[in-house]
């Protein structure tokens, strides 16, 4: 009899099949998919980055706002005790920072502004000479009374608004100011900590002058005199500063010959940047 050796074929097992090579070549398919499906997730993350910083850029994002003068309300005088309301500036709004610039005539007299904070004040002894910067972030209905208790005289204030300032830290930098009995209005200096504060120089006269010249760079807001009761005069200008540093003095030209003064220089603060990743 013929015998006949049995040709069933029997699948080789996972092992041999691996050992054989092609189990080579199925580890480096999965190995080469597994990479493109890290790669693929990696991209993803990285667009959904870039998405999420872009909103924030277009909303309150990376690029703080442009802080800028808003207008100035009517100003208010009084030769005697009592109480002022400078106007506000037309358009305040929620959130813009308001400046009130004070000047009183007289030594002895008490002056406030309730509701507002104290930035500068300065009593000249024998001059019968004081001055005052008041700052508030508005609010909606804000008040604007200043009062004068005491021995009085001429009390003469006007409010200024800035709209793109931070609102939890106006104020940057200064008071730096200061005071002289000559024919111009000389302010201190001030150390920006950040590029695009809003440099702030206000004019406190006693007479009923103004400005006639300005520094470089700064525009006015305003500049007038009074001659109620004894005489003052108030200005105000701004200018963007550019990097953060060291900015002042500054000198402005006044009318009416030496009379004492008090120049002052703050710097206002632009938002803070919004998140980055």
């Amino acid at each position: 009899m013929e015998t006949h050796t049995d040709r069933t074929l029997i699948a080789p097992t996972a092992t041999e099949a691996f050992q054989s090579g092609g189990g080579w070549l199925c580890a480096r398919r999965m190995c080469a998919a597994l990479l493109l499906l890290l790669l693929a997730a990696g991209l993803n993350q990285a667009q959904a980055q870039i998405a999420f910083r872009s909103a924030a850029s277009a909303g309150t994002g990376s690029t703080a706002a442009t802080i800028a003068h808003g207008g100035d309300g009517a100003q208010d005088d009084r030769s005697n005790c009592g109480s002022i309301t400078p106007g506000l500036p037309a358009g305040t709004a929620a959130g813009d920072l308001l400046v009130a610039v004070v000047v009183a005539r007289e030594d002895s007299a008490t002056v406030t502004m309730a509701g507002w904070n104290t930035l500068f004040s300065a009593n000249v002894a024998g001059q019968e000479f004081q001055s005052f910067v008041f700052w508030r972030v508005a609010t909606g209905g804000d008040p604007t009374t200043v009062t004068q208790s005491g021995t009085c005289d001429l009390l003469f204030a006007r409010v200024s608004r800035f709209t793109g300032v931070d609102t939890t830290n106006p104020i940057n930098a200064g008071p730096g100011a200061s005071y002289q009995n000559t024919n111009s209005v000389s302010t201190g200096s001030v150390t920006t900590t950040v590029a695009g504060a809003m440099l702030v120089f206000t004019a406190h006269i006693a007479d009923n002058a103004t400005l006639n010249s300005t520094p470089g760079g700064f525009s006015s807001a305003y500049t007038i005199g009074d001659n109620s009761g004894r005489d003052g005069g108030l200005a105000l200008l701004y200018s963007v500063a550019g990097a953060a540093g060291s900015y002042g003095p500054y000198t402005a030209g006044k009318t009416s010959g030496s009379d004492p003064n008090h120049g002052v220089l703050f710097a206002l603060s632009p938002p803070p940047s919004g998140l980055t990743i």
